[in-house]
């Protein structure tokens, strides 16, 4: 309620574009662990993130010249997503891995 009432309705547009096209990118980098199966070709999904990233960029670039406190909140919001699942995890006494062959997080 706070951010709906407290910022313009081009800027909570805007965040959302800027955030589907992030968990969109993710989602495909993603994807191409698990080229191989299900017909998945590793052309196309490089493609699609490439074209994310681009969109990406453009938004970036678009919103320094118009609009940069969206940046702003934009990467609060990223940073404060990254602390605050750091803490979860902590908290549940999880630990997060990362590379090949590491598709789920550890317990104690």
């Amino acid at each position: 309620m706070i951010l709906v009432n407290s910022l313009s309705l081009t800027t909570i547009a805007s965040l959302g574009s800027a955030t589907s096209l992030l968990v969109y990118s993710l989602v495909n980098l993603g994807a191409l662990r698990l080229v191989g199966g299900g017909g998945m070709r590793r052309v196309w999904i490089l493609s699609s993130v490439v074209a994310c990233l681009v969109a990406i960029a453009v938004w970036v670039v678009y919103t320094l010249a118009h609009a940069r406190h969206s940046l702003s909140i934009f990467a609060m919001f990223l940073v404060l997503a990254f602390v605050s699942e750091g803490l979860i995890q902590r908290a549940r006494g999880n630990r997060l891995r990362s590379g090949p062959g590491s598709r789920q997080h550890v317990g104690r």
